[in-house]
């Protein structure tokens, strides 16, 4: 089914049920930024706690920085493997206080600038952040990690180097 669910399937349950709290779409590739970012947004804003948009290749910066921006319940994000997110979309959006999880693993366009962003503004609240393949994050970034983000649970800094990217194979977590 996710393969097959576009921009009206998404239409038609957001028209339905106006109180998501929890959506997944991973790997959904049919959906456009058009529907992410305007149908559930506008209708899910007050509600939506957690999103995974993962692997959904058309996802825009404009999409997910619409649902930073008016999603202030957000706890989770998860935009794994969505290429056209990159480093503005995140520097340019208002967080929500309370976001404690958020995935941008295989996000070319993520770096240091989103980092530093993420650690001054949400700081020991953030406690679970994944950036594994993320080639543009340096160690400049983990060392302001560590200094702001000290509700930090898991870390995942896993990094190619099969294509010549300095890194190290870490996944850092405190849970028992």
């Amino acid at each position: 089914l996710r393969r097959f669910m576009g921009d009206d399937v998404l239409h038609a349950l957001t028209i339905s049920c106006e109180n998501f709290t929890k959506l997944d779409f991973s790997g959904c590739g049919e959906l456009t930024e058009t529907s992410i970012g305007l149908e559930l947004v506008t209708r899910h804003a007050h509600s939506l706690e957690e999103l995974n948009v993962a692997r959904v290749k058309k996802l825009s910066s404009r999409a997910v920085r619409a649902v930073l921006t008016r999603c202030e319940k957000l706890v989770k994000l998860v935009v794994d493997g969505c290429p056209l997110v990159e480093e503005a979309t995140f520097l340019a959006s208002k967080l929500p206080p309370g976001l404690k999880h958020l995935s941008m693993n295989d996000c070319p366009g993520v770096g240091d600038g989103a980092l530093r962003h993420l650690a001054r503004t949400l700081g020991p609240t953030l406690e679970v952040l994944n950036v594994a393949r993320c080639p543009r994050v340096s160690d400049k970034s983990v060392r302001l990690l560590a200094n702001f983000c000290t509700g930090l649970v898991t870390l995942d800094l896993s990094r190619r180097v099969e294509k010549g990217l300095p890194g190290t194979y870490v996944v850092l977590s405190d849970e028992a």
